[in-house]
């Protein structure tokens, strides 16, 4: 009968029925080639007790030992497999499903020299087809098989893949990533193919905790620009994470990437209100900066649609941008239902022109709302504006002067009645 040390070839057969069908069969067809070589040394299907292939061996004059059983562990586990990241062995799907307890026994089924990176035996089982180790798998998981594949290998966490990536650079959760920094502080500031660090890809991620982490391993890394000339700041996708780069590198919100993008236009681009109102505040001149393209950062927010959550933010970089320059681009947008609604943070932020009077369209009901800080600015203007309501507003608007302008001082109708019988 086969002795099966540390159950490791049971818990490759359990573990096949989680795999796709086609993995499946490859590991299958790894053992019959392996102990059937002559067709008599093993059953290859459930004999008529119940028993499995797997559980019992034909009698005959050469029985598998353990030495045999262990060489055939190690092929299994290194027997190439497709999960979702690519080609691996067994322990990387198993370390990708974060299943500890098969990872445990298949650890305990390999040699520990095979292991190791350098070994002539280590195939699939440390390396899959991208370079990456079964702990670069680990690392997006919850840290109890990233500790066991570090007990294991501890050379493992400053391993690079073939992108230049230790397993830190794919951390997903806090406890995973505080394993690894403490594992190995200097994976923080290691560089990869791409010229980003692993705080490039955490910020991405949008975890202030992941962020925290591997800032504090390498503070440097929040001023190191990738290839693209983009900095962890560019990449950040939530505000305490922007904020976290921002406090530690604060010059960064004015950093333009090899497009002439700033963080801003990042922030708008992906619609992070929270972010594109802490950027600002940070540095109002952002907002007049254009991108390599000559686009403003109004420009990009203009592609989307101007709803409730967005317009204070899309307001914000109204107020920010020089007056002409924003009524220009307004009058200009592609997407005129996402501009009508901002004209009124424009006219309402300092005095236009004729000419910049001329781009604003008619009708325009939301100027109806700054039309008491218009007219206390210029009479004149707020004649314009008033041309530019719709015919109700502009028929309240003379109702009201008729019938209570006469009888009111004129600093109480503009202050009391004038914000009203417009809107």
């Amino acid at each position: 009968m086969l002795h099966v040390k540390h159950n490791a070839l049971r818990a490759i057969l359990r573990c096949l029925d989680r795999l796709q069908p086609e993995d499946r069969q490859t590991l299958k067809a790894v053992i019959r080639d392996y102990l059937l070589p002559d067709g008599r040394r093993w059953l290859d299907a459930a004999d008529k007790n119940g028993l499995h292939w797997l559980d019992t061996a034909e009698e005959g004059p050469d029985p598998v030992t353990l030495q045999e059983e262990a060489a055939l562990v190690t092929t299994l586990v290194g027997t190439p497999l497709l999960h979702d990241d690519g080609w691996g062995g067994l322990l990387h799907v198993a370390a990708q499903m974060a299943d500890a307890a098969l990872v445990s026994e298949l650890l305990l089924a390999v040699p520990p020299a095979a292991m190791q990176a350098d070994s002539p035996d280590s195939g699939c089982i440390v390396i899959c087809d991208s370079g990456r180790t079964a702990l670069h798998e680990a690392a997006a998981n919850t840290p109890a098989v990233a500790q066991l594949l570090l007990d294991s290998n501890p050379a493992a966490v400053m391993q690079a893949d073939d992108y230049g990536c230790v397993p830190l650079f794919y951390a997903r959760s806090e406890a995973t990533a505080a394993l690894l920094v403490a594992a190995a502080p200097a994976a923080a500031a290691v560089v990869d193919e791409d010229g980003q660090y692993a705080l490039h890809c955490v910020a991405a991620r949008g975890s202030a905790g992941l962020v925290r982490l591997v800032l504090a391993a390498h503070p440097p890394a929040a001023r190191m620009a990738d290839v693209w000339g983009r900095l962890p700041l560019h990449d950040a996708t939530c505000l305490h994470v922007a904020e976290l780069l921002l406090q530690a590198a604060p010059d960064c919100a004015m950093q333009p990437d090899k497009d002439g993008k700033l963080p801003l236009h990042y922030a708008v681009s992906v619609k992070q209100m929270p972010t594109v109102h802490m950027l600002l505040a940070a540095a109002p001149v952002a907002a007049t900066i254009c991108n390599s393209r000559g686009q403003l950062p109004l420009h990009l927010a203009l592609r989307y649609k101007c709803t409730p959550t967005r317009l204070p933010a899309f307001q914000a970089l109204v107020a920010a941008t020089p007056v002409r320059e924003a009524v220009t681009v307004l009058a200009g947008a592609d997407n005129s239902k996402a501009a009508l609604p901002l004209f009124a943070a424009a006219v309402g932020h300092a005095a236009l022109s004729d000419q910049d009077w001329k781009l604003v369209p008619t009708p325009c009901a939301s100027l109806a709302t700054v039309l008491p800080a218009v007219h206390a600015r210029s009479r004149a203007e707020a004649g314009q504006l008033v041309q530019r309501l719709p015919p109700a507003a502009q028929a309240r608007l003379r109702t009201a002067a008729m019938v209570l302008a006469p009888a009111l001082p004129a600093h109480i109708f503009d202050t009391h009645i004038l914000p009203f019988v417009v809107v």
